[in-house]
């Protein structure tokens, strides 16, 4: 009799229950509306994070989704970090100046490359503006050697401004990006936004190459930040709805800008060429298109906006992937239909100040993202300034990033993400106060300890991208993560405007850059110590009035 009573009950997984839902008028239901009813009877839920626990931690999936957008990153990384490259001036003349009268060493009908007199030299690439009689130069030559946008545009003399505007309007169209993606990728998902930055790099790097001026090359540029923008946004965050807490530090904070950014500097070298390097992104940007077929929309989006159905679409191909066998995609449903989850809403960046529980968490961060961007930059900018060979300089500003992020890394799971901000601001801080000094300081070392003090500064900063970007992922809800992401990006860049103006400023107020960046650092270490610590919790997928009631630890 009991199991003939059994046999009558609806089965949870019985195409049947469909049939359930239906009152009379009503119409079928969709089908992320069946799998709500499925769930009406189940007594345990999951958490997205339970999924990932049971569906290894960090599979074959995550490995390979984090090694696709890693190395993706490079073509980001070069057209970003080329601008020292595209604005460094070669040596140069003035060509409406007659050699006799500007080079009298004897050897008039000699070139750069062969001349072997450092004096001689200098009187040729005299770099004058004016001619005898007064008159503006209208006609430049450039040292053969390097070809960058200076030389491509005559960018000297009373062109000179020229290069920080391009790269501030470069900075202002990641402004610009930063911001729209911020609420596209939370309004229609992370992979469309992601994908269209590679396309977006194509086209913009295209109309860099075929410039006819500097005016087009700078538009061109605009649209390049743009798409930098829509990329760097969202790649870390498509990373860490991935995985847990253990690994979300490691493929965010991994070191592949500063790998990425060696390689770019050899690769210069070898090209002493800015259209070739522009070239090679172009070629890179359009192979990475084809990533599309490859890379799923983040499945933890897709619960939290209720589209269920695709979302276990994705959990099935992390299922066979990394061959783990997948719970019942029934009961995490129940974790985000039950009465006490708020309904999914398209959030736009005034929810970061109009919840309290988002502004606790953004008004500290605003001061380390305005930091972070006004030192790189600021710093990384100034490499031009330093003493020494311009390649060497760059080089090794961008392999001293590698063993601090590395160790980064290791002391985010270990003292948690916000000390490891404080220790990189801390290192900073001291670097930049030194350097500041050394400016006033009559020694022979001036500038080999400026140089290694600056050094120091651009590691401490560049360490604290990592664990910064994890605990910001980390604090926002998933249904606003992009959004806040995206504003605090925005004023990364508004930073990344404003420190190469202090390189300029430092002509007359030595060290300036440095004091500035000492002081921003110093301010970032009071308000990072306000927020909360997320090392081993979950990520938090609801916004709710109080948001750490939602975070569990793993």
């Amino acid at each position: 009799m009991k199991d003939r009573e059994a046999e009558n009950q609806p089965h949870i997984n019985d195409p049947g229950i469909v049939e359930m839902s239906m009152v009379p008028g009503d119409t079928l239901k969709d089908d992320d509306d069946v799998i709500k009813d499925h769930v009406t009877t189940v007594e345990d839920d999951l958490r997205p994070d339970d999924i990932l626990q049971q569906l290894g931690g960090c599979g074959t999936f995550q490995i390979l989704l984090a090694v696709v957008i890693q190395s993706m990153k490079l073509v980001v990384a070069w057209g970003m970090g080329s601008n020292s490259f595209f604005a460094f001036v070669p040596k140069w003349r003035c060509a409406d100046i007659p050699i006799a009268q500007n080079y009298t060493s004897g050897y008039e009908n000699e070139t750069l490359l062969c001349l072997h007199d450092n004096n001689a030299t200098r009187d040729y690439w005299n770099e004058q503006c004016e001619l005898p009689s007064g008159e503006k130069c209208q006609h430049f030559e450039f040292e053969k050697s390097i070809h960058t946008i200076v030389s491509e545009f005559d960018l000297v003399c009373d062109k000179s401004w020229v290069t920080a505007t391009i790269i501030s309007l470069q900075m202002i169209g990641m402004m610009v990006g930063s911001f729209i993606v911020g609420h596209l990728s939370d309004i229609f998902g992370r992979k469309i936004p992601f994908i269209s930055s590679m396309a977006i790099l194509v086209v913009f790097h295209l109309v860099c190459y075929f410039s006819v001026n500097w005016i087009m090359f700078a538009v061109g540029r605009f649209f390049v930040g743009v798409g930098s923008a829509f990329f760097l946004s969202i790649y870390c965050i498509m990373q860490g709805e991935y995985m847990l807490s253990k690994w979300r530090s490691t493929v965010i904070s991994f070191p592949s800008w500063a790998i990425e950014m060696c390689l770019f500097t050899l690769v210069a070298w070898l090209l002493h060429d800015w259209s070739w390097m522009t070239l090679l992104i172009i070629l890179g940007s359009f192979l990475y298109m084809a990533t599309w077929f490859f890379i799923p929309e983040s499945f933890r989006w897709l619960v939290a906006r209720d589209r269920f159905k695709e979302a276990q679409n994705v959990v099935k191909q992390l299922e066979k992937c990394n061959r783990r066998t997948a719970p019942d995609f029934d009961k995490i449903v129940r974790a985000f239909t039950d009465d006490s989850q708020p309904e999914s809403e398209n959030y736009s960046a005034l929810i970061l100040f109009r919840n309290r529980s988002l502004l606790r968490i953004t008004l500290p961060l605003i001061t380390g993202w305005l930091s972070l961007g006004l030192i790189s930059y600021g710093i990384g900018f100034g490499v031009k300034k330093f003493s020494g060979n311009f390649f060497l300089n760059l080089f090794l500003f961008s392999i001293l990033s590698i063993p601090s992020k590395s160790i980064t890394i290791y002391l985010q799971n270990v003292i948690g993400r916000k000390y490891t901000i404080v220790l990189s601001f801390c290192v900073c801080f001291i670097g930049g106060c030194v350097v500041g000094v050394i400016q006033y300081i009559d020694t022979p070392y001036k500038g080999g300890l400026g140089n290694g003090f600056a050094l120091a500064a651009s590691a401490g900063v560049d360490a604290a991208w990592g664990p910064m970007q994890t605990l910001t992922v980390e604090l926002y809800p998933t249904v606003a993560r992009t959004t806040g992401f995206g504003f605090l990006s925005v004023l990364a860049r508004l930073g990344a405007v404003i420190g190469p103006q202090f390189v300029y400023l430092e002509d007359y107020v030595p060290g300036l850059l440095y004091f500035v960046s000492a002081g921003m650092a110093g301010m970032s270490i009071l308000c990072v110590l306000c927020l909360p610590e997320t090392m081993n919790t979950t990520l938090i997928d609801k916004l709710t009035d109080d948001q750490e009631k939602q975070r569990r630890h793993e």
